[in-house]
């Protein structure tokens, strides 16, 4: 079958970055509204979201997960139904692993191996997507890996580049570039950010 991509089966999202003529192509789109939808795909393209409201419910193959609540992830590869908002990161030309689970439940991630040891989406391959969650206090300060996204989940974050200086809040996505050297500092008590890199 095909590829179909999210522009072509819904109405409700809303493009926020598009590598689909990069050597690892793929979209990251949020999904604003409450409205039902279905990924038409094939197995070569793997879809990783982030929850952002609670309620949002998943139906593949046959299974229905949900209703999940914000804060939750995803990794689906193929077909699924979806209903909810989310960031959602479609790869394509990736055969991906089913994965689920609450950020809550997972052990903070070490700041000195963000992408290079652990990963919320696993396995862990040169190439694949990668998605890790971590939390920060007041004044911390991180330097971020370059081509990856930082999505704020709770908290006001700082982003400091040589071309950028971002004050990010819930819900901001921002792209860090293969070029580009930057930190984060948290400027609220505590600052909850997701970090996604496409490949």
């Amino acid at each position: 079958m095909a590829k179909v991509s999210f522009q072509n089966t819904i109405a409700n999202y809303k493009l926020l970055y598009d590598a689909q003529e990069s050597l690892f192509p793929y979209t990251i789109f949020r999904m604003e509204n409450n409205t039902p939808f279905s990924v038409l795909g094939n197995i070569t393209t793997t879809t990783i979201g982030i929850i952002e409201e609670d309620g949002a419910t998943i139906e593949y193959m046959g299974t229905h997960f949900g209703p999940l609540c914000k804060g939750f992830y995803f990794s689906i590869p193929g077909v699924f139904e979806f209903y909810g908002k989310a960031i959602l990161l479609e790869r394509t030309g990736y055969n991906g692993n089913l994965s689920m689970g609450h950020v809550h439940a997972k052990n903070p991630v070490s700041l000195d191996s963000l992408f290079s040891e652990t990963s919320l989406i696993l396995p862990r391959m040169a190439g694949t997507p990668t998605l890790n969650y971590i939390t920060l206090t007041k004044g911390q300060i991180v330097e971020l890996p370059q081509s990856s996204y930082i999505y704020v989940s709770s908290g006001e974050i700082q982003l400091r580049s040589p071309q950028h200086h971002t004050l990010l809040s819930p819900q901001d996505i921002h792209f860090i570039h293969g070029t580009e050297l930057a930190t984060i500092e948290v400027q609220s008590e505590l600052g909850k950010c997701f970090l996604i890199q496409a490949f």
